[in-house]
């Protein structure tokens, strides 16, 4: 196992604000029935000691976005892309507001939402990722967006901020949307294009993962998630993952009808507690405090 710094470090602040959050890279290898670490990779040297979350897949596995606060640690969050063939980092939304949850949604697109000037509204907006276009916000009628999955180019699933916060369904295209549910956590995936994966938490030491389908506007119950966990991550044969303190938990509703199993050990990396994470292929990246 090895273990390995990208990129140059940049001398910066901590955000008062924003929680210190480290990302790492594993590359995975099955052995037996189970996986371990191949190699591993330390993925914000440029950042130690701020902000770097949100990480999506762009494409293929070898390019991040994410959001970080390396550019003004002291006033502003940016969504960067990270790519892991030449060890380059980029500043896609060189502006003064903030911006977090990037998510692509076409080839040269992606949203994220961004928080505006007056430190209350925020927004949806789209950028193009070769910076070649102005950015556009989306669904300009809600103002208290915090996190977005899209299920198809006319729809998405919003998180919307509030004394509860609620999930709903927005069209970009008119600017529509309905509620769906509320009391719901942060991480959305999708199943197809009708269908999502969303954690309920119905008390608030029980949470449970949950499926909705917006054609029947039904939800099934998949699972209690382990206490104080909202995020996981649906993997290529529909098995899910999460963070559990320093270890990854596996699900798999076909072979498994009520547990949460180990999957992969990374305390011995020094991680201990696990929020964020994101797989493809056999490549694992991790958010820890």
């Amino acid at each position: 196992m090895r273990l390995i710094l990208f990129f140059t470090f940049l001398s910066i602040g901590i955000n008062a604000q924003l929680p210190t959050t480290q990302m790492h890279l594993f590359k995975l290898v099955s052995e037996g029935n189970g996986v371990q670490v191949d190699e591993a990779f330390y993925l914000n040297s440029f950042n130690k000691n701020g902000y770097n979350n949100q990480p999506h897949f762009l494409q293929g596995p070898n390019r991040l976005l994410i959001a970080s606060n390396a550019y003004h640690p002291d006033s502003a969050n940016d969504i960067l892309l990270l790519d892991l063939n030449d060890n380059s980092l980029e500043r896609l939304t060189p502006t003064i507001e903030s911006e977090y949850s990037p998510t692509p949604f076409s080839r040269n697109y992606f949203s994220c939402v961004r928080v505006e000037k007056d430190g209350k509204d925020q927004g949806l907006w789209s950028y193009s990722i070769d910076k070649s276009e102005e950015a556009i916000r989306l669904i300009p009628n809600l103002d208290n967006i915090g996190y977005h999955l899209w299920l198809d180019s006319e729809k998405l699933v919003l998180f919307l901020v509030d004394k509860i916060n609620y999930m709903a369904l927005a069209y970009p295209e008119d600017g529509s949307f309905k509620v769906l549910e509320s009391n719901i956590g942060r991480c959305f995936k999708k199943l197809n294009d009708s269908k999502f994966l969303f954690v309920h938490k119905v008390k608030e030491s029980v949470w449970y993962l949950k499926s909705y389908d917006i054609d029947t506007a039904k939800t099934v119950t998949i699972a209690q998630m382990p206490e104080g966990v909202e995020d996981f991550e649906l993997l290529q044969d529909n098995t899910i993952i999460c963070g559990n303190k320093g270890q990854i938990l596996i699900f798999d509703k076909d072979k498994n009808n009520e547990n949460w199993l180990p999957y992969l050990d990374l305390s011995p990396f020094g991680l201990k507690k696990i929020s964020r994470l994101i797989m493809k292929k056999n490549i694992l990246v991790t958010v820890s405090e």
